[in-house]
C-alpha cells in the first residue's frame, strides 16, 4: 500500500511538471486570443524579489510581455536583433527604335507601368527621354535599358549618359512576344513593353555592353568600314569586267590585274578598241615604271592588232563612257583604302595592346588590328575563351534530344568577329610556332 503511494505521488508530480511553464503559469489554460488567461489560481513556483521602480500592472487577466519585470529573467534580458535588408529599386527601360521615331516603356520590378511614350530621333528627343529618366530620382546604376540593336546614335547618346544597356536579339523578342499576345497582334508600344520585361525577368541571360577604350572603339569603326570598302572595290571590278565583256573584250587580257594603277590608267586613256602604235605603248608603260616595257608593248600591240568581234559604234560609245565613271570611281576608292591602311596602322601602333597582338604567328598589318578592334580592349567582356569563340561563331552548336546527337555550324554570331578569325586561321598556316 505504502509503494502504490509513493507511485502516485511521483506520478502528480510529472503531471503538474508538464502543466507548468518556466514562469510558473499553467500555459495548458491560456485562451486563444492570446488576451486573457482562464486560470483562476495562479501557480508560482517560487518569490522573486521585485524592484520598487518596477510598474506593476492593475490588470491581473492580461498577457505578460516582454517588458514585464515579472517575468523569467531569461525573456527578460533577452536581446532583440532586427536585420534591415536594403532593398534597390529597379526600374526597366525598353526602347522599341526606328528610323525617325522611338518607342519608350518604363516599368518597375513588378512589372507595372510607369511610363510610356514616343520620341522623335533628333536632339529634342534624346534631351527628352534623358530628363524622363533622371525624373525617376534613382541612380543610373538602377535603371536598366533594352533595345534591339547594339549600336546606332541612340545607344551612343545612353552609354555616354552612364546607362546601362542591354542589346536584344531580335528573335529573342519575337519568341518572348508570343508570351503576352499568342494571337501575334503587336505594336512599337507593345514591343517596347516586351523589352522592358525581357529585361526585368530574365537579365542573368543578357549581357550588357561593355564599352571599350575611344582608342579602340574608333580602330573597330576605321577596320569594318575597310571591310566594307574592300568589298565595294570587289564590286567595282567586277562590273568593269562585266562592261569590257559587253564590248572589248580583248582589253582583259592586257594586264593581269584590273585593280592596279597601270590597268585603270590604260582604260581611261583608251576606253574604246583601237589600234595603239607600239612607240606610244611603249612610252605609257615607261612612264608607269612597268618592267620589261618594251616586251609588254609588243605583246599588247599583237593582242590589239588580232581582228576583233564585231560591235555596234552606239554600244562602244554607251559602253565606254560607264568604263570611264566606273574606272574613276575605282580609282578614288583604291586611294582612300590606302589612306585607311595608313591610319590603322597607326592607330594599331598606339594601343596598348599592340605588342600582343603583333606577337601572334600570322597577325600581319591586316589581322593584328582587325583582331584587335573585334575582341577590344575591355578584359571583362570574355572571362572565358569559350565566350569568344561562342560570340565569333568558331565554336559548333550541339542539338541533342532523345538518341538523336548533331554537331552543327554556330549561325548566330557577330560576322565580323568570325571572318577576322577565320582569316587569322587561315594565315597560321603558313607560319610556325616558336
Amino acid at each position: 500500500m505504502v509503494m502504490k503511494k509513493v507511485v502516485n505521488n511521483e506520478l502528480k508530480k510529472k503531471l503538474n511538471l508538464k502543466r507548468q511553464s518556466s514562469s510558473g503559469y499553467d500555459i495548458v489554460q491560456w485562451s486563444t486570443s492570446g488576451r486573457e488567461l482562464t486560470l483562476t489560481r495562479p501557480m508560482r513556483t517560487r518569490e522573486r524579489p521585485v524592484p520598487p521602480e518596477a510598474n506593476r500592472s492593475k490588470n491581473t487577466n492580461r498577457v505578460p510581455s516582454f517588458e514585464d519585470l515579472y517575468k523569467a529573467a531569461s525573456e527578460r534580458t533577452r536581446s532583440l536583433k532586427f536585420f534591415q535588408k536594403e532593398v534597390l529599386v529597379m526600374f526597366y527601360v525598353g526602347i522599341d527604335w526606328a528610323t525617325d521615331h522611338h518607342n519608350i516603356f518604363i516599368a518597375d520590378e513588378s512589372g507595372a507601368k510607369i511610363d510610356s511614350f514616343c520620341i522623335p530621333h533628333n536632339p529634342k528627343g534624346m534631351s527628352l527621354l534623358r530628363d524622363k529618366l533622371r525624373n525617376l530620382l534613382i541612380p543610373k546604376e538602377q535603371i536598366l535599358i533594352a533595345i534591339e540593336t547594339p549600336r546606332n546614335l541612340l545607344v551612343e547618346f545612353l552609354l555616354n549618359e552612364g546607362y546601362s544597356i542591354y542589346p536584344i536579339n531580335p528573335k529573342s523578342v519575337d519568341r518572348y512576344r508570343d508570351r503576352y499576345r499568342p494571337s501575334g497582334a503587336r505594336d512599337d508600344s507593345f514591343d517596347a513593353m516586351v523589352l522592358a520585361n525581357i529585361i526585368r525577368t530574365d537579365r542573368d541571360q543578357f549581357r550588357a555592353i561593355l564599352p571599350n577604350s575611344a582608342l579602340a572603339r574608333e580602330l573597330k569603326i576605321l577596320t569594318q568600314d575597310e571591310q566594307r570598302l574592300i568589298h565595294l572595290k570587289t564590286r567595282l571590278v567586277n562590273q568593269i569586267q562585266a562592261c569590257l565583256k559587253d564590248y572589248w573584250p580583248t582589253a582583259l587580257e592586257l594586264f593581269s590585274e584590273i585593280d592596279q594603277t597601270v590597268t585603270l590608267d590604260f582604260l581611261l586613256k583608251y576606253p574604246r578598241p583601237e589600234i595603239i602604235p607600239l612607240a606610244e605603248l611603249k612610252k605609257f608603260l615607261q612612264k608607269h615604271h612597268y618592267p620589261l616595257s618594251e616586251e609588254k608593248a609588243k605583246e599588247i600591240h599583237k593582242k590589239l592588232s588580232r581582228p576583233q568581234i564585231f560591235v555596234e559604234d552606239f554600244t562602244i560609245r554607251a559602253k565606254s563612257r560607264l568604263l570611264i565613271t566606273l574606272v574613276g570611281q575605282l580609282k578614288a576608292l583604291i586611294t582612300q583604302l590606302d589612306e585607311y591602311q595608313r591610319e590603322i596602322t597607326k592607330l594599331f601602333n598606339e594601343h596598348p595592346d599592340c605588342p600582343v597582338f603583333k606577337s601572334l604567328p600570322g597577325s600581319g598589318p591586316k589581322n593584328g588590328p582587325r583582331l584587335l578592334a573585334e575582341m577590344g580592349d575591355n578584359r571583362q567582356r570574355y572571362s572565358k575563351a569559350k565566350n569568344a569563340q561562342c560570340e565569333a561563331g568558331t565554336a559548333p552548336i550541339t542539338d541533342a534530344s532523345g538518341k538523336s546527337k548533331i554537331v552543327r555550324m554556330r549561325y548566330s554570331c557577330r560576322k565580323p568577329f568570325r571572318n577576322v578569325l577565320y582569316q587569322f586561321a587561315f594565315s597560321t598556316l603558313t607560319k610556325r610556332l616558336g
